[in-house]
């Protein structure tokens, strides 16, 4: 089972994830914030390859492959995604949008 660029760019939509402001990186860093928390981070390969894996993604949300599947594909909602990991995350305030 291999996580590819789009299945990336949908799980960061669905969770809303903001793009970080680290420039120079190979990746587009993604940021995703819940309750003013930053909860989690992962980043986007910017290749033209759409094929390309990103199994880095599970371990960087916290959940399994198969979870991080089920978010990329719908089964997972934003709802379960945040109460599954227990909106737990860092205490640095939410960017302002």
């Amino acid at each position: 089972m291999v996580l590819t660029k789009n299945h990336a760019g949908r799980i960061a939509k669905k969770l809303g994830a903001t793009p970080a402001d680290k420039g120079g990186r190979a990746h587009d860093l993604k940021e995703i914030w819940h309750g003013g928390r930053l909860v989690a981070q992962f980043g986007i390969r910017r290749g033209s390859r759409k094929d390309i894996g990103h199994d880095h993604i599970p371990k960087e949300l916290g959940i399994s492959m198969r979870e991080t599947k089920d978010l990329a594909t719908c089964p997972m909602t934003r709802e379960k995604y945040f109460a599954k990991i227990g909106a737990k995350g860092s205490s640095e305030p939410e960017p302002e949008k």
